[in-house]
């Protein structure tokens, strides 16, 4: 009883605060630095339909809730690479290992990288012949705890770098994050606040334009170089077991249903 009087308490609240802010969604579309960071970077969570922050185990759930690496038994190494659209590619590099009895600690490095892309401008809509590229870097370096057999917290510092050709910006963000078994049906819960940092500004040779003083510049080109924050995401989720080895529920040796919903509210 209690299992279904928490989902259909979290339920409408999650509803809710999706439909609620479906304009602000819209109209502050592209007011945000780091897009990148909103990537899915595991194979598991993409799988979960990005549902991680109380399912995540290891250092593939670092981005989503840097607890997870509290699962770690020893040690463990995750890589990945994903050709995304248009000749984008992404990747994962990842450790994380045991520090003592509780502690854990591990990094991670999520890379972007757009492919060679053609420059034009309107005097050459064609191509000028030059290249440019988008370069994008994620790193952390993580920190969990097991503060009881039952309860788990972790945090991240990350190095965040964005350069478009010879536009690029630079830096430092947080994520905080815990993961709890409840204990009730075997129900677990996790939140996390990801890329907590300071706004952001672009900078480089590429805005530097020189004009002539009887030209008047419109907003056009001042808003590039306005401080943008970054993509800050606070997540809260839930998970259950509702059929395997060790369910409450349904006993199953060979077969396993996991139930994870997570509510995502971003800035």
């Amino acid at each position: 009883m209690i299992k279904r009087l928490s989902i259909l308490f979290l339920l409408p609240m999650f509803l809710l605060g999706q439909y609620r802010d479906i304009p602000d969604v819209v109209t502050k579309v592209a007011t945000s630095a780091g897009g990148f960071l909103k990537l899915e970077t595991s194979a598991r969570a993409i799988g979960m339909g990005g549902s991680f922050v109380a399912s995540g185990r290891g250092v593939s759930g670092i981005p989503y809730n840097p607890s997870s690496i509290a699962y770690i038994e020893k040690s463990e190494a995750y890589f990945s690479q994903v050709s995304y659209l248009a000749g984008i590619t992404h990747g994962v590099l990842t450790y994380g290992t045991r520090i003592g009895p509780s502690n854990f600690a591990g990094l991670h490095l999520f890379y972007l990288d757009s492919g060679p892309m053609e420059v034009t401008t309107e005097l050459f809509p064609d191509g000028t012949g030059e290249d440019f590229k988008v370069m994008s870097l994620a790193a952390r370096a993580t920190f969990a705890r097991s503060l009881t057999d039952r309860l788990k917290v972790g945090g991240s510092i990350n190095y965040v770098r964005d350069k478009i050709a010879e536009t690029q910006m630079q830096t430092i963000s947080y994520d905080i994050g815990s993961n709890f078994q409840t204990g009730i049906y075997g129900t677990v819960l996790g939140m996390s606040i990801t890329n907590f940092g300071p706004e952001v500004q672009y900078t480089g040779e590429d805005l530097s334009v020189q004009v002539a003083d009887t030209i008047d510049v419109d907003g056009s080109l001042q808003r590039i170089t306005d401080k943008f924050p970054l993509p800050l995401t606070f997540r809260l989720g839930i998970e259950n077991t509702v059929m395997g080895p060790d369910s409450p529920f349904l006993k199953n040796e060979k077969h396993t249903l996991l139930v994870s919903v997570d509510g995502v509210k971003p800035n």
